[in-house]
């Protein structure tokens, strides 16, 4: 938030009025950004990727399977630790 109060030639100034500043920008990831897939065991796995960038920050990413949300993760982490699922192939995404 910011603050912004204005004031008149003859020396008047008004109240300070808050205003929002809006980041329409959206996040972008490195042109060389990959998931990777570590740890893999029977049962479970880590997933893995490189940070995104934002002039503003990321607050969270958000990792889906099969389109639905799997887990929130907080911005500063790039890693979601021993995933736990059965054998077979899944379609992940990163949003954030």
């Amino acid at each position: 938030m910011v603050a912004i109060s204005v004031q008149d030639t003859a020396g008047n100034v008004s109240k300070p009025t808050e205003v929002m500043i809006v980041d329409a920008t959206a996040p972008i990831w490195p042109e060389d950004t990959i998931i990777e897939a570590l740890d893999v065991k029977e049962s479970k796995l880590t997933l893995s990727w490189s940070r995104a960038d934002d002039q503003t920050g990321v607050s969270e990413y958000q990792v889906y399977q099969d389109n639905q949300l799997l887990q929130e993760v907080v911005a500063g982490e790039t890693k979601l630790e021993e995933w736990k699922q059965s054998v077979g192939d899944y379609q992940v995404e990163m949003v954030f």
